[in-house]
């Protein structure tokens, strides 16, 4: 998150506290973003070493800007507490972080501001579900409205459900409403809809020693 009176949100870490260090007098040649700030570091980025760790904090930094807007150097000024998050912040920063342009020659301006780290949220834990020793046979089906035109107009489960499966596939999800089923369809020269059911055959059984 980059915060300058408006605050824009990030899903694991947020930039914070925007404080570019230039003084009032070089307040002209203040750099601004030139790229979305949320786009500098997402949850992809979090190292895998950190999340092993559960390391997390804020990472204060200053950064060297040339006068093409480019990123030339970044010094940590207050450490998270992780070498591995403090590193990721000024590599990643480096590469993506862009800035404003100004007149050649222009000496390097700086920036500094905090980024905080935050784990992800844990999915929550699902108790193991009994399956029975013994193979199973599931069925499930859709049905699909299919115009003239051979579109899909419409599709909704069908009869079978699935049984003992955590997960079942979405055979709606494969033909969904606007998509193309078929040529255009006629009967006795004129245009007809059709109902198409299409049904699905799980077998399950247990993998000895699984």
């Amino acid at each position: 998150m980059i915060e300058r009176g408006t605050r824009w949100w990030g899903l694991v870490v947020c930039l914070a506290a925007l404080s570019p260090a230039a003084s009032a007098q070089d307040t002209p040649q203040r750099p601004t973003p030139a790229n979305d700030p949320g786009t500098w570091i997402g949850a992809v980025d979090y190292p895998v070493d950190a999340l092993t760790a559960h390391a997390q904090g804020a990472v204060g930094f200053t950064l060297t800007i040339d006068p093409s807007g480019a990123v030339t150097g970044c010094k940590i000024a207050s450490s998270s507490g992780s070498q591995s998050l403090d590193q990721q912040t000024c590599h990643l920063l480096i590469q993506r972080a862009r800035f404003d342009v100004v007149a050649p020659g222009t000496a390097p301006r700086s920036f500094s501001s905090r980024l905080r780290w935050v784990l992800p949220a844990q999915a929550p834990v699902e108790p193991p579900m009994e399956v029975p020793s013994q193979p199973t046979n599931s069925i499930g089906a859709a049905e699909l409205t299919v115009g003239s035109d051979g579109l899909v107009k419409a599709c909704a489960p069908f009869e079978h459900p699935y049984l003992n499966v955590a997960a079942p596939p979405d055979l709606c999800s494969s033909f969904p409403v606007g998509s193309r089923y078929s040529r255009p369809t006629v009967h006795a020269g004129k245009p007809v809809r059709r109902r198409v059911r299409i049904q699905m055959t799980i077998d399950t059984g247990l993998i000895p020693g699984a």
